[in-house]
């Protein structure tokens, strides 16, 4: 399936490429994303520099990676990865984003809805646990969860705005046991609610906020 994806995307910007001649218009990356939030909520973050060096892979020009923390409660990863724009073999949804997402061992993967949002989860056996990864997409102001209208998206700004950009947002956190899953997904949907607020707000310079 994400080898799937992973096609359609390529040949659809290889077609609007070929159309519109390339390049589109670069939507620079907003000066806030350097400086994200380190408090969110009760949570309090510090900076992950070995993720932002992974976070390059990605082709993203504006990248956030922050490790947050609340008391006892494991600790959550938060990352976030702007794109100016899109092209072959840089797509938000592309190959190398789905390969960052689903790790060296998935067990599972589907849409749910987290914090009020419609959001992708992976579970990922890691070592000798688990962690959960949930993922989505900020295109044109509106939070988008599947693939599919990520390509919508990105291809009508393409056509009319001559516009491509957009961010990924990727939350995980680890657990031990199988039945430790619910309490994370607790834990998960408190931060994804705390943590909206702002990733609007960093991003709101860069949506034209269309409504679909």
């Amino acid at each position: 399936m994400a080898a799937k994806h992973a096609v359609i995307a390529a040949i659809i910007f290889s077609v609007l490429g070929a159309y519109l001649r390339w390049p589109m218009t670069v939507v620079k990356t907003p000066s806030d994303i350097k400086t994200f939030p380190q408090t969110v909520g009760a949570w309090q973050g510090i900076p992950e520099l070995a993720a932002i060096e992974e976070f390059n892979e990605l082709g993203a020009e504006g990248l956030a990676s922050i490790k947050y923390r609340s008391g006892e409660k494991a600790p959550i990863d938060f990352h976030l990865a702007y794109f100016e724009y899109q092209s072959q073999a840089k797509e938000l949804a592309g190959d190398r984003v789905e390969r960052f997402l689903l790790g060296d061992n998935p067990l599972e993967q589907r849409h749910i809805s987290v914090g009020g949002i419609d959001v992708r989860r992976i579970i990922q056996e890691r070592g000798n646990g688990y962690r959960v990864v949930l993922s989505w997409y900020e295109v044109d102001g509106h939070s988008v969860g599947r693939f599919w209208r990520v390509v919508l998206h990105s291809v009508y700004g393409s056509l009319v705005h001559r516009q491509s950009n957009g961010a990924v947002v990727v939350i995980a956190t680890d657990y031990s046991q199988p039945v430790e899953l619910p309490r994370a997904m607790e834990q998960l949907d408190g931060f994804v609610r705390a943590v909206m607020p702002s990733v609007k707000a960093v991003l709101l310079p860069t949506a034209r906020g269309r409504q679909w």
